[in-house]
């Protein structure tokens, strides 16, 4: 027994013990506010709805509930995708913001920062969450949001991989990443590409970068750029499960720098890589299109034509010959005339 007066020191004691048993069933423990994993941590209008999906948690406005809808249930497919491509894990959920209106990116931009008007989406390295626009000053972008979707999804994910390492990644190598898991650069991009391809030369790797962060850069560079580094990151095998992005990836986030990671992977160096795919580059986006355009197509066939109806009207003269006796060429002059027809 403790002396008499060392029991209200017990008696406290005990009072504080049940007191932190009963706060632990009764509030348990849940995600702080600076914790950006709990879609319920992130910040959004009062009057905004949430949509949960797989992976990822969509906010928009009432007006655009139907579109945030239906991109909570692309989520999961999109995110199982992007694992299984790159073998890295997923981030445990991601905040995806739908703007639709100038109200709705204030409301946006007062809880992140502002970003580019031309912008069609754009994500956040510091935290797992991404921004939609439905229209930029260009005009409506509804018919892209799919693939704009799954191409911030990509940036996200990777960028919550690396870490403090994201920065040691070429921004030319994370945009072809996503552009190529977005399945973007389709036929629309054919005729400024070949243009680029035939009067432009290739831009060169180092380059890149300077491109995509340039406010001097033309829309036309910016695409090429983009198609051009989604196209190199397809010639290693991304899309058909090789893994070989993911493994650069994953050495660069174990402390390598880019260019090592890439040579150990896939057994040459950059340059050597980049010097084989201009090659191929230039193949596909400059010549190929050229001799399978609708202009070549009808040269092809007029000239095939014009062929086809001389060796016929060699064949028949050949044969009135035969029939009359005569050498071909006594008949050849007149057969030939442009204001004959032999049938």
């Amino acid at each position: 027994m403790l002396p008499r007066g060392r029991r209200p020191v017990r008696r406290l004691l005990a009072a504080g013990f049940l007191i932190l048993v009963a706060a632990g069933f009764l509030f348990p423990a849940h995600a702080g506010a600076g914790d950006s994993t709990s879609p319920r941590a992130l910040p959004a209008p009062a009057d905004w709805r949430d949509f949960p999906g797989e992976g990822a948690t969509v906010f928009s406005p009432p007006e655009a509930a139907r579109m945030a809808a239906g991109l909570a249930k692309e989520a999961g497919p999109a995110l199982e995708e992007i694992r299984r491509e790159l073998g890295i894990p997923l981030p445990e959920t991601i905040g995806v913001y739908l703007v639709n209106s100038p109200e709705a990116q204030a409301a946006v931009d007062s809880s992140f920062g502002q970003a580019p008007e031309w912008a069609s989406g754009y994500a956040f390295r510091a935290r797992p969450v991404l921004v939609l626009r439905t229209r930029t000053r260009y005009g409506p972008l509804v018919s892209e949001l799919p693939a704009t979707f799954r191409h911030e999804l990509a940036h996200v994910v990777v960028d919550r991989y690396l870490g403090d390492r994201t920065g040691s990644v070429p921004r030319w190598f994370h945009e072809g990443v996503a552009s190529a898991l977005a399945r973007e650069n389709g036929i629309r991009d054919l005729p400024p590409l070949t243009l680029h391809a035939v009067f432009g030369p290739a831009i060169p790797f180092r380059l890149l970068d300077g491109v995509f962060t340039s406010p001097d850069a033309s829309p036309e560079s910016v695409r090429a750029a983009y198609v051009e580094s989604s196209a190199f990151v397809r010639s290693l095998g991304l899309g058909s499960g090789s893994g070989v992005a993911g493994r650069i990836l994953a050495g660069v986030r174990g402390g390598e720098a880019f260019e090592e990671a890439f040579r150990r992977v896939t057994g040459e160096s950059l340059a050597t890589a980049e010097t084989s795919f201009f090659r191929r580059y230039r193949i596909r986006y400059a010549w190929v299109p050229i001799l399978t355009s609708s202009f070549a197509l009808t040269v092809l066939m007029t000239s095939l034509a014009l062929w086809a109806g001389t060796v016929k009207r060699r064949r028949a003269a050949a044969r009135l010959a035969e029939l009359r006796g005569e050498e071909p060429d006594a008949e050849r002059e007149w057969f030939e005339r442009d204001d004959l027809t032999v049938n």
